[in-house]
């Protein structure tokens, strides 16, 4: 048996991070990739699920952000058999040095950096519309893997919206 570990970040690493790279989610109601309210409390950022009942403030915009497939990642996060991943879980594991880089788009020719991820929903649904974890993303009993969309903005981009 192997022992797994989400890797360790300082509170002053994931300020750092969490002040460049945004968390987003998709609304439930519309399908739409939506920019929502941030909070920049260590223990908001640790311990709270920001896809649990978030606060959006709009939608991202068709020509904001670039999801460049080649760099998601498959991401581990805790559970007690709910899907409440954090911020932390996430910029934890997003790899600092790439997350710092510029990138070139090679369809756009455009520099590009890291803005804002998205992690993908594990859940399926139920005979009765409800959703239920799928049992093939558990790791074990108190780990699951998602998949976490990287989305990239030109160098110059300063649309992060206020409360984000």
């Amino acid at each position: 048996m192997f022992d797994i570990q989400i890797p360790k970040i300082t509170d002053e690493e994931l300020l750092e991070k969490y002040r460049r790279i945004k968390p987003l989610v998709r609304d439930p109601e519309d399908g739409i990739l939506k920019w929502v309210k941030g909070d920049e409390r260590i223990y908001v950022l640790r311990e709270t699920s920001y896809i649990c009942a978030p606060t959006y403030l709009r939608p991202v915009e068709p020509d904001e952000l670039d999801h460049l497939e080649s760099y998601d990642f498959a991401c581990i996060h805790t559970t007690n058999g709910v899907f409440k991943p954090s911020v932390a879980e996430v910029l934890a594991q997003i790899d600092y040095g790439s997350a710092d880089q510029e990138l070139l788009n090679m369809k756009t020719e455009r520099k590009m950096r890291l803005v804002a991820f998205e992690v993908e929903w594990v859940c399926e649904k139920d005979l009765w519309g409800g959703d239920i974890l799928r049992r093939d993303l558990f790791l074990n009993n108190q780990h699951l893997v998602s998949r976490v969309k990287l989305y990239y903005s030109d160098i110059a981009f300063k649309g992060l919206p206020e409360e984000a």
